[in-house]
């Protein structure tokens, strides 16, 4: 049972959170259609039914919307005069025009922190590093939905982009951030990961022999 509840939260989140990158990318799909060579054929069959496929969206937004968990408030609940607070980052603009580019990134902030850093308060002090992450999540759209030949779509063959540079990241002071050094306990050999059961127990999975075992690999 403990199983099904994780698995129905993770579905939770994972629908909003692909609701939002329709939100975010849906205008400017509709604005680049004429780029999709297997639109033409369909353009006119479609037409009468993109109505439909908006209200179903709506519907399944709602529905979404409704299992998610609740914003998180830094522990106020509600600010002094008694009116609940909402952090900017928590809202999603429905009135943007998102086919405009630097519209899109402000969104995608907003996703990143919702749904990547799941809230975490520290990730605000850094919009360096939001904008670093929101470019990374733009370049892969342009790069796969625009830039990437069709014909690899068939062949499930992505062309990932490199990830961004981390270094040097700098706080909303302007200030860089110091970089933290990985600790030697989170360091396991290859091809061994460390990963972590329902009540909070290290265990060492081996991702080529699927063995797994509560000691710490070794590299000898």
């Amino acid at each position: 049972m403990s199983v099904n509840k994780s698995l129905l939260q993770v579905q939770q989140y994972t629908f909003l959170h692909l609701f939002h990158y329709d939100h975010i990318y849906q205008a400017l799909a509709s604005s680049q259609s004429h780029l999709d060579p297997r639109a033409d054929d369909d353009n006119a069959d479609d037409d009468n039914a993109d109505d439909d496929d908006d209200d179903n969206m709506d519907s399944l937004e709602a529905q979404a919307m409704a299992m998610a968990p609740p914003a998180t408030n830094d522990g106020d609940e509600h600010e002094p005069d008694g009116e609940e607070h909402m952090d900017p980052l928590s809202v999603l603009d429905p009135n943007l025009d998102l086919t405009k580019e630097e519209n899109r990134i402000t969104e995608l902030k907003k996703l990143i922190w919702m749904h990547i850093l799941v809230r975490d308060p520290q990730a605000k002090q850094s919009d360096d590093h939001l904008q670093r992450l929101a470019w990374y999540i733009e370049l892969q759209y342009q790069n796969i939905l625009v830039d990437w030949p069709g014909k690899y779509v068939s062949q499930a063959r992505v062309a990932w982009i490199d990830l961004p540079d981390f270094r040097t990241l700098k706080d909303n002071s302007g200030h860089t951030i110091p970089s933290v050094p990985v600790h030697p306990d989170d360091v396991v050999p290859e091809p061994w990961l460390p990963n972590i059961t329902l009540r909070g127990q290290t265990y060492y999975w081996n991702t080529e022999t699927r063995e797994s075992q509560w000691e710490r690999p070794t590299s000898h």
